[in-house]
């Protein structure tokens, strides 16, 4: 991510989609939802899809293997 003033510009590399996000920590999809919907996980829509960064879900990787 690269921020500009007030802009942020993210690229393809820098977001995942919801199922890929949840392939990427081993849940089930609805589980990712669960988390957005108590605020765990930041999303945001492009375009009418969701996604979220992979700095997040690199976060979520690393809760999981100490938990």
């Amino acid at each position: 991510m690269v921020a500009r003033k007030n802009r942020i510009t993210i690229t393809t590399e820098d977001i995942v989609t919801i199922p890929q996000a949840a392939e990427e920590v081993g849940v089930h999809r609805a589980t990712v939802y669960r988390w957005i919907d108590k605020g765990r996980i930041h999303p945001f829509r492009i375009g009418g899809r969701v996604f979220v960064t992979v700095d997040e879900i690199q976060a979520l990787k690393e809760q999981s293997k100490e938990g």
